[in-house]
């Protein structure tokens, strides 16, 4: 059973009349054609604001561990992927495979001239060391241009110096252009963990997905945001949930306090105040309450 009690101010209950009629029991006073009325202590009907049950929040996921993923919902699409993984470095190595057999036969021939081993580590070095020395490897070609063979060495070694010189200088600017590309994704990157905290280039980075998007020049916002459509659609879902929930809690704590209006067309009608909590008091307001318990009103707290 609700826990009733009157104010034991009350000391005239036979005499006086209801003290809700005080017009601007508070002290403020109201605007022209309107009085306001404060009314002290629960109303009927009236719930206090502090008990109002807080509205329940919509469960966080927690965050699943990596192994957990591709053990459980993402088992089959980890699977396929590393599978094609799988398979595509065994099509490389066995392309590698095939070429070193269309050759083996020419490598033995050489090896038999030589007198190299093919089971050496530095085989090839080897190999190119014995061809240079062997200048009946070059008489032919020599007598063909018009050149002594040591001349034709001079000739194939400054060409290839000036080939090698080319590819390095070629790979350099790809490296400079790579390095340019990535600077500017993390200058991208940064910008926009002010939109999506959680952000993480090098995470993002080990997904394929993303990292084609970024190739075939897409931003890094668009992206992301592509990649992880269902993430952040599910997360924008959950926060306007969020938001209506503590909207609908505000709103129901401001009844409380809110004046109630005045009937349509009646301009001096009443405006109520209603202050339900004694913690919310005023000391006027202990004052006015207490003359009116005086007074006869009955305030129940």
């Amino acid at each position: 059973m609700e826990r009733v009690r009157w104010m034991d101010l009350q000391l005239f209950a036979e005499g006086g009349g209801d003290g809700a009629a005080s017009a601007n029991a508070a002290g403020t006073a109201a605007p022209a054609g309107e009085q306001t009325t404060v009314i002290y202590g629960k109303q009927e009907g009236t719930a206090m604001p502090e008990t109002q049950p807080e509205a329940p929040q919509a469960p966080q996921p927690e965050a699943e561990s990596f192994d957990s993923l591709i053990n459980g919902k993402y088992k089959e699409d980890f699977t396929q992927k590393a599978q094609q993984m799988i398979d595509t470095r065994f099509k490389q190595t066995k392309k590698l495979e095939q070429e070193r057999e269309a050759l083996r036969p020419v490598l033995d021939a050489l090896s038999a001239r030589y007198g190299v081993d093919m089971r050496s580590k530095d085989f090839a070095q080897q190999l190119q060391a014995a061809i240079d020395e062997d200048d009946g490897f070059y008489e032919q070609e020599a007598d063909r241009l018009g050149l002594t063979v040591p001349q034709l060495k001079e000739q194939r070694r400054i060409t290839n110096e000036n080939a090698q010189l080319r590819e390095a200088l070629a790979e350099r600017e790809r490296q400079e252009a790579r390095d340019n590309v990535y600077k500017d994704w993390v200058e991208q990157g940064e910008k926009l963990k002010a939109v999506y905290p959680e952000f993480r280039l090098d995470v993002e980075a080990q997904n394929e997905g993303f990292v084609r998007l970024l190739q075939n020049g897409i931003d890094v916002k668009t992206a992301y945001e592509v990649v992880h459509k269902d993430e952040l659609l599910s997360g924008a879902i959950r926060y306007a949930v969020q938001t209506a929930q503590q909207r609908t809690v505000e709103d129901i704590r401001a009844r409380g306090m809110r004046p109630q209006e005045a009937g349509a067309g009646n301009s001096t009608a009443a405006a109520k105040v209603v202050k339900a909590d004694p913690k919310d008091w005023t000391d006027e307001d202990m004052r006015e309450a207490t003359r009116r318990a005086m007074m006869g009103e009955k305030i129940r707290l």
